[in-house]
């Protein structure tokens, strides 16, 4: 027995609260996780800052917990005099922080150092070719020193934060005048970025769940995005159409991921590329992907994403999977450029039957405009449910709203 499945085996006894630390980016999604907790008998409660909570609009779904700092000790102390048994975080930026928190309270799951390495792209990267599991060519560069190694590196490559998520900052250099409008997105202080070989291929996203170290893959998503140079993600289909025929190769590739990077009990959220001759990791989460691919799981797959989580965390019976018709679902983001209006060519469908449902306001704004010197390029004022039996519809539906995206 492992020490994690020891750990939850002693504390499986009664109902306890499930702590999540850091308000998560998408209030929906913690509605969500809180319902899954509920039916596992759990009690949800987010941890923050009385300022972060205070942006949550009041709900009967989740309880508060303020702390006077986002710290593992100021979190710890204060999940352990509420009675908490069980901390977690939803949201990439608080990942690590949750796993301090946890090795701290002597809770079981992800060591910190393993999110530390996770959470960095470059060390996920390293990690990755000492186990010979990527044969990408990689290179840490500091920010202010990006354009003298680059005139030395043959192109194209990619350049992209060392952490952050959903494209930020992500930039294809074919040629020597694309850095100036790649650096435009990195503050002077932005610190260390990666540069990678850039790898032309189909790339898929994949959901799973790690179990004491053992992988199980939900569904396998086919992307839709803007392409080269920005690569910013538009929309999702699933089930996955691209990867079909290499499901296996996946999951077994993904496990040796797992493996290398020693993740215990987590969500697992992966983009990797399918080239002819092998799966390749682009980049991975301990968490589950976010553009409502949570809701596409539910309906595509069956699957209770955060329900499945938290009964690994605690040694609960997981859900069942539900058995659904063999339909294809997806979703198309509505998309501007930050610091422009939403602005979109026709709001015409080509298979309009296949409309589930529609939630946009052009009222809202970009929740931020840069983080870690990271300035974000795209918001998301909204997003359309697709759902057919036929996988073109829901796959031609979610490119024309891509197509109709303004991006003068």
């Amino acid at each position: 027995m492992t020490r994690d499945r020891e750990a939850r085996h002693e504390r499986r006894a009664g109902v306890s609260d499930l702590v999540v630390v850091g308000v998560p980016w998408n209030s929906d999604e913690l509605e969500t996780a809180a319902r899954a907790a509920r039916d596992l008998g759990l009690r949800l409660v987010v941890a923050d800052t009385a300022g972060n909570l205070a942006r949550l609009a009041p709900s009967a779904a989740f309880g508060q917990l303020a702390v006077p700092a986002m710290t593992p000790a100021a979190l710890a102390a204060a999940i352990a005099a509420s009675g908490a048994r069980w901390v977690v975080s939803i949201t990439t930026m608080r990942l690590e922080l949750a796993a301090r928190v946890r090795e701290a309270l002597g809770m079981p799951g992800n060591p910190g150092a393993v999110e530390a390495t996770v959470g960095d792209k470059l060390l996920t990267r390293a990690r990755l070719a000492q186990a010979g599991l990527t044969r990408v060519r990689h290179w840490g560069v500091a920010r202010a020193q990006v354009a003298a190694v680059v005139r030395d590196l043959p192109l194209p490559v990619v350049i992209k934060p060392r952490t952050l998520a959903g494209s930020n900052g992500v930039r294809l250099l074919r040629a020597p005048g694309d850095l100036a409008d790649a650096l435009r997105s990195y503050a002077a202080d932005a610190g260390d970025v990666l540069i990678e070989q850039y790898l032309a291929g189909a790339e898929v996203s994949v959901e799973g769940l790690v179990t004491d170290g053992a992988l199980t893959v939900f569904a396998v998503t086919d992307k839709v995005n803007t392409g080269p140079p920005y690569f910013q993600e538009t929309g999702h289909v699933m089930p996955s159409r691209l990867a079909a025929a290499r499901l296996g190769e996946i999951g077994r590739y993904l496990q040796d991921v797992v493996t290398a990077l020693g993740i215990v009990t987590a969500p697992v959220h992966a983009e990797v590329k399918l080239l002819g001759d092998r799966v390749e990791l682009v980049e991975v989460h301990t968490r589950y992907g976010g553009g409502n691919i949570v809701a596409l799981l539910a309906h595509s797959a069956g699957v209770d994403a955060f329900g499945a989580y938290f009964a690994a965390v605690t040694g609960a019976a997981p859900p069942p999977t539900r058995a659904e018709p063999e339909q294809t679902w997806g979703v198309g983001f509505f998309t501007a450029r930050v610091g422009r209006e939403l602005r979109w060519r026709s709001f015409g469908l080509p298979h309009p039957g296949a409309v589930v449902a529609i939630d946009l306001d052009r009222r809202r704004a970009p929740k931020l405009e840069e983080f870690r010197g990271v300035r974000v390029r795209y918001w998301r004022a909204g997003h359309a449910l697709f759902c057919s039996r036929s996988y073109q519809e829901v796959y031609e539906n979610v490119t024309a709203m891509a197509a109709a995206m303004s991006d003068d």
